[in-house]
């Protein structure tokens, strides 16, 4: 009990928050969050750190110090959609191209259909990785062979950029058409013009509005097969577990291709092939 006689509340009672907007006050609870594994292992750097700074200066002895674990991350494979999603996915952003009710709607939902081909048929990050893409990122390079092959740049101009980022990308050769004939029916077609534009030609950073709309509407018409957190960044995964399916290229070439600088993020979170999706390979 409080020196005012009034009885205070104890320390295990669900907090409040009173933020004041304007001349309101919004009272809410604090949301009580169980830290995931990657932020307490984030967390534990710095508090190592100040341990690790105290027995330099002789303020604590070694045999003192605490031994600090870092709890390990479940692995888990992500979410990725099957072939058949992907084939209803590629089909579905076209005719929600075509269904647009005006020359400005038809133009972001044919940009829309466009993204997500080149998402699934280069693996390139989302955002992050496409929205400074121009049309002279595309060009060609020669293989070992002598051989010319067109490739898309990504991270061409980025300041600060690893190599493993700022890499050429072989994408699948089922892209190529798409790109070229966007390119002939767009008036954002010259070297330093970005591939995903708006209507004024700045870059567009990102598509996920979009796209949950087109989810949506698929999930009006099978909620089952759609049932899922699923975002644009699937598109990326599906990349993955499907080229692995495919079988044509093996786990560090598509990792190279996809910007990893080791096949562990392949093996750990888009391993989702099955020995019977090399069954030809493993027959012969």
């Amino acid at each position: 009990m409080s020196e005012s006689g009034h009885v205070r509340k104890s320390a295990t009672a669900v907090e409040m928050s009173a933020p004041e907007r304007g001349k309101l006050t919004v009272k809410r609870r604090v949301k009580k969050v169980k830290p995931s594994p990657r932020r307490i292992k984030i967390e534990d750097v710095p508090l190592k750190q100040i341990f690790e700074f105290g027995r330099v200066r002789g303020w604590i002895r070694l045999e003192r110090m605490p031994v600090i674990k870092s709890v390990k991350a479940k692995r888990r494979s992500r979410e990725a959609f099957t072939r058949d999603q992907m084939a209803k996915l590629l089909t579905e952003s076209i005719e929600h191209w075509k269904r647009g009710h005006s020359i400005q709607i038809r133009y972001y939902r044919g940009l829309l259909a466009l993204y997500i081909k080149f998402i699934y048929f280069t693996g390139v990050r989302p955002g992050e990785e496409t929205a400074d893409i121009q049309w002279r990122d595309l060009t060609v390079e020669t293989d070992f062979e002598g051989t010319e092959q067109r490739i898309v740049r990504i991270n061409a101009r980025k300041e600060g950029k690893s190599e493993a980022s700022k890499r050429s990308v072989v994408p699948r050769k089922i892209l190529w058409p798409f790109l070229d004939q966007w390119r002939r029916g767009t008036a954002f077609n010259k070297g330093e013009d970005y591939i995903f534009c708006h209507e004024d030609g700045t870059p567009i950073k990102s598509f996920a509005g979009s796209f949950r709309t087109l989810l949506s509407e698929l999930r009006k018409r099978d909620p089952e097969l759609w049932e899922g957190a699923y975002s644009l960044y699937c598109t990326r995964h599906s990349y993955a577990t499907h080229m692995l399916q495919r079988g044509k290229a093996d786990a560090w070439q598509i990792a190279r291709n996809m910007g990893h600088t080791d096949i562990e993020m392949i093996r750990t979170h888009y391993g989702q092939d099955k020995p019977i999706d090399h069954g030809k390979d493993l027959s012969d």
